[in-house]
């Protein structure tokens, strides 16, 4: 089976999801989210993150 992924993301796109993961950490180095919540929150950023960076 082959898989082919495509390219979804336009520049639009990844300028929202770095936005969104910034905001993300920045609520956690202010200590807005602490706990489990900020671990959590951390992946959701890293998450972001590399979603923009390789436009999946």
């Amino acid at each position: 089976m082959l898989l082919d992924f495509k390219k979804n993301l336009n520049t639009f796109d990844r300028v929202i999801r770095v936005l969104i993961g910034i905001y993300t950490l920045w609520l956690v180095f202010t200590q807005t989210v602490t706990g489990f919540w900020a671990v959590f929150v951390i992946f959701f950023a890293l998450h972001m993150f590399a979603g923009a960076v390789l436009s999946y």
